[in-house]
């Protein structure tokens, strides 16, 4: 079984809005006729790593499928249970996890401009000559959080027109073809709950790496009539683990 490569696909996508803005500022100051020959190598640098990212994402995109479509054979033979969902309730699963992340989704591009400042810093250029730019990067900022914004709603109207499934057995779960978690040496099932919210959810925490290394949590919406079945896999994995 491959390893997910999730966090890979993450972050690629990262390093190339890293590097992409990088390089849009030093198109700026070349266009501004400043200087920047101390830059050259980074610069150098800046455009093998984006180009390399891109070219990479296909084959992390394809390792992605063969992962997910090995982890639902294995989870088709060896599940505790299967839920698949009526059209209303996954609609309002669906905006309610959208609500959830629209704050991270629209901040992100802000955390990557941070970056990108320290890069410039870190560059040997001088703040007076950084600052003349950041109304740039507040800008680049807000456009990249608007658009990633848009592209989330239009994700939610996507994902909300075909009802999602689930596979959870003793191995792992299989969530909708996006959210899994795999019982291997690097990925393994922390606490598992049902919180008094509505929609009522299966929330699963994730550790990953020996020593927990990074977590991550997995929220499963449970089908009208399952709650028994819920509570039940919330004892099978207190016992597992």
């Amino acid at each position: 079984m491959e390893k997910n490569p999730s966090r890979l696909i993450e972050g690629t996508w990262f390093v190339i809005g890293i590097t992409l803005f990088y390089l849009v500022m030093v198109l700026d100051l070349s266009t501004l006729h400043v200087g920047v020959p101390q830059s050259r190598p980074l610069i150098a640098v800046s455009v093998t790593v984006f180009v390399a990212s891109i070219l990479l994402l296909p084959f992390f995109y394809k390792r992605r499928k063969r992962y997910l479509d090995g982890v639902r054979q294995h989870m088709e033979g060896n599940h505790w249970v299967h839920w698949q969902y009526a059209i209303s309730e996954w609609r309002k699963y669906e905006e309610v996890e959208w609500k959830r992340s629209r704050t991270a989704a629209f901040m992100l591009p802000f955390g990557v401009v941070a970056v990108a400042l320290l890069l410039a810093s870190l560059s040997g250029w001088s703040w007076n000559r950084i600052q003349l730019f950041i109304p740039m990067f507040v800008a680049f900022a807000l456009f990249v959080g608007v658009l990633m914004y848009a592209f989330g709603r239009l994700a939610l109207f996507r994902n909300s027109q075909t009802p999602g499934e689930v596979y959870i057995g003793k191995d792992g779960i299989y969530f909708n073809s996006k959210d899994t978690v795999w019982n291997i040496t690097r990925a393994n099932v922390g606490e598992v709950k049902i919180p008094k919210e509505i929609p009522i959810t299966l929330q699963v925490r994730v550790i990953s790496g020996a020593i927990g290394f990074g977590t991550s949590e997995v929220r499963i919406p449970i089908p009208v009539g399952r709650e028994q079945e819920a509570r039940e896999i919330v004892g099978k994995f207190s016992a597992k683990n």
